[in-house]
């Protein structure tokens, strides 16, 4: 770990980059593999039962059983990725943290798949024993690919870590940091949280203290933090629990009223980084095959709805355009992901000219502006099919 840097360092120009290009050159090539992998490991199997007795087995399998019995190739590729997403194997790329267990269990999820697929599909020819070889050459394989990627496609500098808390946990932190436990990190040095005592200049477990937990954003910024550990003195939560702990009180229950911090970190999972467990409160977006993903299936699903729904939708248009003969539709500019702009488009409830005198307002329970087949559309949700176009 390196020494303290003083409070007044400005952060070098060639930090800005590091962590975040490397992380995303990391998630590509784990894909891009683990893709190539599934096929190599399909294929290899089918050679190792050809050429390699493997107890519990009838025999060697034939090599012509390869050309005659079908391949779902795109099927077992597919399945994978599907799996490894759904295991979260790609939510991290942070060589820190411990994924073999995720694999394991994406791999069981993948291979299950398959064997109830062909199943199903009534592939009775297909050697079943070619899924536990398949099985355990995948997993050795991705095991060895991802342990490769995540320790030598990274950074060689080391994170930028501060710690908010000056306290007995702030200076554990910083004796584990000096003992690699945290991995390759560069203590950037501290701020105090709410309601500890602090000065800007002072040092704290040999570090510089730069400001409260308030100039974090700040901080952060200004000398290119790349992670911040919140170490907290004991809050008052914690010592009303020490005093019950010391009192018999098991017929008594304690609820909780959780604050909006509480709720988040209660969704959130543990992350064993080294020895040391945190929990990840800002986490990376998704990932862009996900997104990619999430995107197909919303425009399919989009366009199924408007087939299945068309005639409803036609009588929507004739009716609305009956009531009063005034336009069929209703757009307005709402705020989508990003903070882009977009128009929204739903059948017109309302009258055409609801608007001119008050401008846009929320509308009321017996709001006298909607039409009565407005109200109808309304009540079940027939002026929202629109949407499915914007979507």
């Amino acid at each position: 770990m390196s020494a303290p840097a003083p409070a007044h360092e400005p952060m070098p120009a060639r930090l800005a980059a590091g962590p975040l290009a490397y992380a995303k050159r990391r998630w590509w090539m784990l894909v891009v593999g683990d893709l190539l992998i599934a096929i190599a490991a399909y294929r290899l199997a089918f050679l190792l039962r050809s050429f390699v007795y493997i107890p519990l087995f009838r025999g060697l399998l034939p090599m012509g059983v390869y050309h005659e019995v079908p391949h779902l190739l795109w099927l077992v590729v597919g399945s994978q990725a599907f799996w490894l997403h759904m295991g979260g194997v790609y939510d991290t790329t942070d060589s820190r943290q411990g994924i073999f267990p995720r694999i394991l269990q994406a791999l069981m999820l993948h291979v299950f798949f398959l064997i109830v697929v062909y199943y199903f599909t009534k592939n009775f020819g297909f050697p079943r024993s070619v899924f536990l070889t398949y099985f355990v050459l995948d997993l050795l394989f991705l095991s060895a690919w991802h342990s490769l990627v995540r320790n030598f496609v990274r950074s060689r500098r080391p994170l930028r870590t501060m710690i908010v808390g000056l306290s007995r946990q702030g200076e554990s932190l910083v004796a584990r940091a000096r003992e690699g436990s945290l991995g390759n990190i560069e203590m950037v040095g501290f701020a105090w949280a709410e309601g500890e005592p602090g000065a800007v200049g002072a040092t704290f477990a040999g570090y510089p203290v730069l400001g409260s937990w308030e100039d974090l954003p700040r901080l952060v910024v200004e000398h290119g933090v790349d992670e911040v550990l919140l170490a907290p003195g004991p809050s008052w939560q914690d010592r009303l629990l020490g005093a019950l702990s010391r009192e018999s009180i098991s017929r008594t229950r304690i609820l909780v009223a959780p604050t909006s911090y509480e709720t988040v970190i209660g969704r959130l999972e543990f992350l064993n980084l080294e020895d040391v467990l945190t929990l990840e409160l800002t986490r990376n977006p998704v990932s862009p095959s996900m997104r990619a993903a999430k995107r197909v299936f919303d425009v399919v699903t989009a366009l199924t709805l408007l087939i299945l729904l068309s005639p409803l939708i036609l009588i929507a248009i004739i009716l609305t355009k009956l009531q009063d003969g005034g336009p069929v539709f209703f757009r307005q500019e709402r705020v989508g992901q990003h903070m882009r702009p977009f128009r929204i488009s739903k059948f017109r409830s309302m009258r055409p000219d609801a608007e001119a005198q008050t401008g846009p307002v929320l509308a009321t329970v017996s709001d006298p502006r909607v039409t009565p087949w407005g109200r109808f559309m309304r009540a079940t949700r027939i002026d929202e099919l629109p949407q499915l176009w914007n979507v």
